[in-house]
């Protein structure tokens, strides 16, 4: 596969990935070796680098802040849980991240945007929408505090921010219902949320500024504008995308396949972080 422009590699150092950018030849750089990696299933692929993608086809969403479900398989290359005195000023990983380039702020996830990760320090997942007024409603799930370095977990994040005047946020972790409580930041809150129409380009494996490494391969990842789970479920691996939105195998290939508004074709995720193009 060919590419242009500048490369980013993940290299692992004492537990933690550094995203490093090179302006060189591409290809000399972004081999497929480097990128890629064994998936979950036998056979299958996964990415081993941060990766972007657009959210908009023809003007249309492929993910709606309102509603939706975005589940994805990873590997953790560490356990959950991170001594403070590893963590190298990064308290977080970053999963998947969607919202505004934020320069001044690099590590805040307060302000229009959609957002997965774990804490470090405790080991939780937390799923989070903020709108553009800095009102948030999030769930968080303890159960992922033991995973240990080298398993697979299946995770889905499910929504809806308006269901008759309240919101549904749901985690689900290897199929099973598995978060909290709705809340605002630290006070719980599952009134309905207010959102506007989406427009930033996704990050997976960190925050578009590059903060928050995940540290983790990624496989399966799937977007659906629709909720697609109420209670638990039994993980499909390839699962095929009955509903609009785009699904990524990760097999030696960055292609998504989209489906939309009656339309189906391809859209191509980058490797690398957004604000460093």
């Amino acid at each position: 596969m060919k590419t242009t422009g500048k490369i980013f590699i993940a290299v692992a150092v004492c537990g933690c990935l550094n995203i490093a950018c090179y302006a060189a030849e591409p290809d000399k750089l972004n081999k497929a070796d480097e990128i890629y990696t064994d998936g979950q299933a036998a056979g299958s692929g996964g990415i081993a680098v941060p990766c972007n993608f657009k959210t908009q086809i023809d003007d249309q969403a492929i993910l709606d802040f309102k509603q939706g479900t975005i589940e994805f398989r990873l590997k953790l290359n560490a356990a959950s849980r991170v001594p403070e005195s590893e963590w190298k000023g990064q308290s977080r990983r970053m999963f998947f991240y969607c919202g505004p380039l934020r320069p001044d702020h690099p590590r805040m996830n307060n302000f229009n945007c959609l957002s997965i990760f774990q804490e470090k320090q405790w080991g939780n997942l937390v799923f989070s929408i903020a709108n553009n007024d800095y009102k948030c409603r999030q769930v968080s799930v303890g159960s992922a505090e033991n995973w240990k370095a080298g398993e697979w977990h299946h995770v889905a994040a499910v929504w809806n921010l308006d269901v008759n005047g309240k919101t549904m946020m749901k985690i689900f972790i290897d199929g099973r219902l598995s978060s909290a409580e709705v809340i605002e930041w630290d006070k719980p809150n599952d009134a309905a949320l207010p959102v506007t129409p989406v427009d930033f380009d996704a990050q997976l494996g960190a925050m578009n500024s590059g903060e928050y490494p995940a540290d983790a391969v990624f496989d399966d990842l799937r977007i659906s504008t629709q909720p697609l789970y109420n209670a638990d479920f039994k993980p499909e691996p390839g699962k095929t995308m009955n509903t609009d939105g785009v699904a990524f195998d990760f097999n030696n290939s960055l292609d998504g396949k989209y489906r939309l508004k009656g339309k189906t074709g391809i859209i191509q995720a980058q490797t690398g972080i957004l604000m460093k193009k």
